[in-house]
């Protein structure tokens, strides 16, 4: 995993642990277990959203 994957799991995890203490991080049990995964998705984006914002993460161009 890269440097910048790794600090956006890293808050994601922190925020989804600020939101619900004491609940581990939801892990889909398998491939279709869409909730855990819509989870994870939520906070991933929201955690890449404060990085960017806060600057310690750069934009990656996707075109």
């Amino acid at each position: 995993m890269d440097k910048r994957a790794q600090l956006i799991l890293e808050r994601a995890r922190e925020l989804h642990g600020r939101d619900h203490p004491g609940q581990p991080w939801p892990v889909a049990a398998g491939k279709d277990d869409n909730a855990a995964l819509a989870i994870q998705g939520r906070y991933l984006a929201r955690a890449e959203d404060l990085l960017l914002k806060e600057g310690v993460i750069e934009s990656v161009d996707q075109s």
